[in-house]
């Protein structure tokens, strides 16, 4: 089956990963580039806001709406979770300033940089799943898909599949996942809307495709919630390196 044309500003895109490259071999993308990147090939990103000082924050959350999220964001801290840089469940300004004081500690003595975060919206219902792209030096991209959340690497339950995707093969990723079953929804539960997921496999497919610059994305967690209701990509990671021609 013939994968899908997406369409999208590709233009801007090699732009937006042009300037991130700079003159540097190798970079992790920032998250307002990750988020305009996301834009452009249409992949549901939660509203989210980059935050510099405490009045700023405040200012964010009540745009946003409680409850909120807020993540360390700077360039050279990139498993936030590992150091306990993700605060979720925030309901009010002073538990937001609590938050920035505790995350601008672990900043100060885990980075040179300039303290700086992403304030996002709290998203509770829906499964939490993982979407990632392994540039390998051989095959190219390889796109992987399966459970996600903190225990994915315990879990390990995931597929992989080469670019570029069709309904065929995102629907093969997912009918082979051990999960499979908690997908469609088993025991009453509603399941996630499967053929979005499929949607956003595809436009995964075609941004490695388009974009050899792209050694990792690693898209962990993507909450995934029954059809008609939002589901959004919550934290991404996108590691570039000049690209080799293929």
């Amino acid at each position: 089956q013939k994968a899908p044309s997406i369409k999208v500003n590709i233009n801007r895109a090699k732009q937006i990963i042009t300037q991130a490259l700079q003159n540097e071999s190798e970079a992790l993308m920032g998250s307002e580039d990750i988020k305009e990147l996301l834009n452009i090939y249409g992949i549901p990103f939660v509203e989210s806001q980059k935050v510099c000082s405490k009045d700023a924050a405040s200012k964010a959350a009540e745009s946003i709406g409680y409850p909120v999220v807020m993540k360390i964001d700077v360039s050279d801290i990139s498993h936030k979770t590992d150091l306990n840089g993700v605060i979720i469940g925030i309901k009010n300004e002073e538990e937001l300033i609590q938050s920035y004081d505790s995350l601008e500690k672990i900043i100060e003595s885990h980075s040179d940089q300039f303290p700086s975060f992403a304030l996002q919206k709290m998203i509770t219902k829906g499964t939490e799943m993982i979407i990632g792209i392994d540039n390998d030096a051989v095959a190219g991209p390889i796109i992987m898909c399966g459970m996600g959340g903190t225990h994915v690497e315990i879990l390990a339950d995931v597929s992989f599949k080469l670019p570029p995707l069709s309904d065929d093969k995102t629907r093969s990723m997912l009918e082979s996942l051990k999960s499979y079953k908690l997908l469609t929804g088993y025991r009453g539960d509603e399941g996630i809307d499967l053929s979005l997921l499929q949607d956003i496999l595809i436009r995964v497919s075609t941004l490695a495709e388009n974009h050899p610059e792209i050694a990792e994305l690693d898209m962990n967690p993507i909450i995934m919630a029954p059809k008609g209701n939002p589901s959004r990509v919550v934290d991404t990671r996108i590691r570039l390196s000049k690209s080799k021609p293929r």
